[in-house]
């Protein structure tokens, strides 16, 4: 996996987005402008956070996504990958939780 950081600025999509934040355990907050609110996913057991869009051309090719609607698709997950990853005994368990909260802005 090739690692770049990311400055301080937001995250702006313009293009297919494949990304994968290592080490992210606080809430990931979207502004989403167009609706008039901030969305926040909360999460707990989760050390990775990772943010896609397959912008136009894959969501074309995606029979579960019509072909527009990547233009209001953003996905974010909660996730344990890379050097994040969580090794179980075989009977142990591991809980990973999202929460996503709708905020007026």
């Amino acid at each position: 996996m090739r690692r770049t950081r990311q400055g301080g600025e937001p995250l702006r999509l313009t293009g297919e987005t494949d990304r994968v934040y290592p080490a992210t355990r606080a809430a990931c907050v979207v502004d989403d402008t167009a609706g008039g609110r901030r969305l926040v996913v909360d999460k707990a057991g989760s050390g990775t956070t990772v943010v896609w869009n397959p912008w136009a051309a894959k969501a074309r090719a995606m029979a579960d996504l019509g072909d527009e609607e990547w233009l209001r698709m953003l996905c974010i997950e909660t996730a344990n990958a890379a050097d994040d990853r969580v090794r179980l005994a075989p009977g142990a368990r591991h809980e990973m939780r999202a929460t996503i909260r709708v905020l007026p802005r």
